[in-house]
């Protein structure tokens, strides 16, 4: 078998597990050279593989075989100095995410504008990703105070994707380059097959669940972790509950939503 191969996969550690696998060799014996990065492309749109070079090292390649085994011996005989003690530290406050901070004061000051950008965003990043669409509908939602967007599309199960996935990144970059446009974070939700419509039901069923057992054995509640607006839309359902509070906890992706008794 030849000692140097090149291989492809979604990711360079992919690629190179590959190699790895088809030489049956370790990590640490090889040398790897990347020939391309990888491309994941736009909602899978023009996505390109990573490229590896794998070379299996030469003896002389690796300078510590050359040590005499007596002197390497004698290195790992040399007793090891005893590991220092570590005060306990004290957990990292939990703090709000980037994204958090942006959906705290997202209420535009010309509603009318903000949708109007949102559908320009919207159709730029579709035409983008060479997706097909019918229509864009923008909509101020009072009740919520975000933009309401429906995409009319025969490739709606593409744009939501696994587990929504796909309509999340979606949602979030309309989000942020259509604030970044209008000079103000503003709260917008990208609907397509009433995807978000369904999921909210479900979630807000799970606040008035929350309540009911808190109220009746007190204690608190932990609702799985999820996306900023979703976050934000059980805030809004028991902000004015007279029995519970609600805060978030928790970083990044880990981040959720904490109901307690007042």
């Amino acid at each position: 078998m030849s000692q140097d191969i090149e291989t492809e996969g979604k990711t360079v550690t992919i690629a190179v597990e590959q190699g790895l696998k088809d030489l049956k060799l370790s990590r640490d014996e090889v040398e790897v050279t990347v020939l391309e990065e990888g491309n994941a492309g736009f909602l899978g749109m023009g996505s390109k593989p990573a490229r590896v070079r794998i070379r299996r090292k030469r003896w002389e390649d690796d300078k510590t075989g050359d040590r005499p085994k007596s002197e390497a011996a004698k290195e790992a005989a040399k007793p090891k100095p005893a590991p220092q003690k570590r005060e306990p530290q004290p957990a990292p406050e939990s703090r709000p995410t980037a994204r958090d901070r942006m959906m705290q004061d997202a209420s535009p000051a010309d509603p009318e504008k903000a949708c109007a950008e949102a559908k320009n965003v919207i159709d730029e990043l579709l035409k983008l990703a060479g997706i097909s669409f019918e229509s864009i509908t923008c909509t101020w939602d009072k009740s919520q105070e975000r933009v309401h967007a429906e995409i009319d599309s025969e490739d709606g199960e593409l744009l939501i994707g696994k587990g929504g996935k796909n309509l999340e990144a979606i949602q979030f970059l309309v989000t942020i380059i259509t604030g970044r446009r209008l000079g103000q974070p503003t709260a917008i939700q990208v609907e397509t097959e009433g995807y978000w419509a369904k999921l909210e039901e479900k979630i807000l069923a799970e606040a008035d669940r929350a309540v009911d057992q808190i109220k009746a054995d007190g204690g608190e509640y932990r609702f799985e972790p999820m996306d900023p607006a979703l976050r934000r839309l059980i805030h809004r359902r028991l902000a004015d509950n007279a029995d519970v509070m609600t805060a978030s906890e928790g970083e990044g992706s880990s981040r959720k939503v904490v109901v307690k008794a007042r």
